[in-house]
């Protein structure tokens, strides 16, 4: 049978070590090191220790996860060769050792019996230095792999392998995406020994000042941060408090109706623009409307922003089983068709149609656009652009027929085959119209600058030379 002793080295002392890891270390069986960059490692001459490195693997690798995979498959293969080895890992084999794990991975799939040899982590020591634990509520992390969520922000949270200024640089960014610049962290530096360890509180703006290497680690305290949306909540609270505004204690959700829409259209325009400064100005407006309505109902007993933003939450878990759960989609198409399905069946009974769903106050092209595009998710769609065109046609030819009393429903006809072509074509119809109307605007300028130069009025000319005004601020790319 062949085997594998995975061995912890500890935090870098030999009195870390126990009984049983000195004798395995000392026996006559073949011994391979992750890496030789240890402290305890240094000491292995006098206690007549060989051992052979992977550390070659770092220098011909381009990243950690490659690193990590040849190390372990080397590793087996080892075994295979001398029927029974050891392997030996810096602090506790079984803490954030990713070579370890891959290694039990390939030694179940290869029939290789492995034990794991319990040992004194270097965590073990930073947490009798901390005088705290994981099962205190302390979080521990890795530098390299960091979560892409923020479940652990102000938290206790300890991060390992801050081993260097290009790591803590990356690190430093997502942390002040979180964490205020004047943050006091705490850089940990080989504790456990003695002629190495060294500890420093520093600001976290002020992070990569600092020197590092392999026996670092990163300890953030608990702290309250500060929810915005939270201080938002109360400063609706307070205007619409007994010493509050006037106006604000006045409002209800029908008040406030035309000034959400009105928002809602001044942040439209400012991602038209791509201005990006007014774009974010305009969303916190826009957020306004939301605290404020949410307080409304708080005031009611109906739901509060935390119900909310719980909804949606949920919701949009709910409605990605292919991101959340085990769901397979391939295409874009896939997911929102699988978005409509999940509608329906949360809505059961409530929604008769697919349809039922889209306002009635939205725009009518922005309207017609989504009503057609619900009805293509469930198979009621042309099946080309050729037939579209072909119904484009067909009701202009019934418009150009058609009586007085028909124009308002053939016009119709028209504009909604044309929404149509629109999303066969790929354009978003209401930004394709509020494009050509902001262009007529700026002509339209253009010409009443050129009769204001000229110091005459509109009936001053002819619809021809106007019409040559108009022809040169095409020219200008007005």
């Amino acid at each position: 049978m062949v085997k594998i002793k995975i061995i912890g080295l500890g935090p870098g002392e030999f009195h870390h070590l126990t009984l049983q890891t000195i004798n395995l270390l000392k026996n006559d069986k073949k011994l391979f090191l992750r890496t030789e960059i240890h402290p305890l490692v240094e000491e292995f001459p006098k206690h007549n220790i060989s051992y052979e490195s992977c550390d070659s693997f770092y220098e011909e690798c381009d990243d950690f996860n490659q690193v990590y995979n040849r190390i372990a498959t080397f590793i087996i293969n080892k075994a295979r060769e001398y029927k029974e080895i050891q392997y030996a890992v810096p602090g506790d084999p079984l803490a954030l050792e990713t070579t370890v794990e891959l290694i039990l991975r390939l030694a179940k799939d290869n029939n290789i019996e492995v034990n794991i040899v319990p040992s004194v982590g270097a965590l073990d020591a930073i947490y009798a230095y901390l005088k705290t634990h994981p099962s205190k509520g302390l979080i521990v992390l890795d530098a390299i792999s960091m979560p892409n969520d923020y479940y652990w922000a102000g938290k206790q949270v300890l991060i390992t392998q801050v081993y260097s200024k290009l790591v803590v640089s990356e690190l430093k960014l997502k942390l002040l995406d979180i964490y205020p610049p004047d943050f006091e962290v705490t850089i940990i530096k080989a504790i456990g020994v003695t002629k190495q360890q060294e500890v420093k509180r520093v600001k976290l703006a002020e992070l990569d000042w600092y020197d590092y290497n392999h026996l670092t680690s990163l300890f953030l305290p608990r702290i309250n941060l500060d929810n915005k949306f939270e201080d938002l909540i109360k400063i609706v609270k307070k205007l619409r408090g007994p010493n509050g505004c006037p106006w604000d204690k006045e409002q209800d959700h029908k008040s406030l109706q035309t000034a959400l829409l009105e928002e809602t259209y001044e942040l439209l325009e400012t991602i038209q623009s791509g201005n990006k400064k007014e774009m974010c100005e305009e969303l916190g407006d826009v957020l306004l409307q939301v605290a404020f309505h949410s307080v409304l109902a708080e005031e009611d007993y109906y739901f509060n922003h935390r119900d909310i933003i719980n909804g949606i939450i949920k919701k949009m878990i709910r409605r990605h089983p292919h991101v959340f759960a085990n769901a397979s989609v391939e295409t874009s198409k896939d997911v929102l068709k699988a978005w409509e399905e999940i509608k329906l069946e949360e809505k059961g009974d409530k929604q008769k149609s697919i349809v039922d769903n889209i306002p009635r106050v939205l725009p009518a092209l922005l309207q017609a656009d989504k009503i057609q595009r619900k009805a293509a998710r469930v198979g009621f769609d042309w099946d080309n652009i050729d037939d579209v065109w072909l119904k484009v046609e067909e009701e202009l030819q019934e418009l150009r027929e058609a009586d007085k009393e028909e124009y308002l429903d053939e016009l119709g006809d028209v504009l909604f085959a044309v929404v149509n072509l629109a999303r066969f074509l790929k354009v978003d119809a209401e930004s394709a119209l509020i494009s050509t109307i902001n262009k007529f605007r700026k002509r339209f300028q253009f010409i009443e600058k050129q009769i204001e130069i000229e110091n005459k009025n509109f009936s001053d000319y002819t619809l021809a030379e106007l019409d040559e005004f108009w022809e040169l601020a095409k020219k200008d790319n007005i």
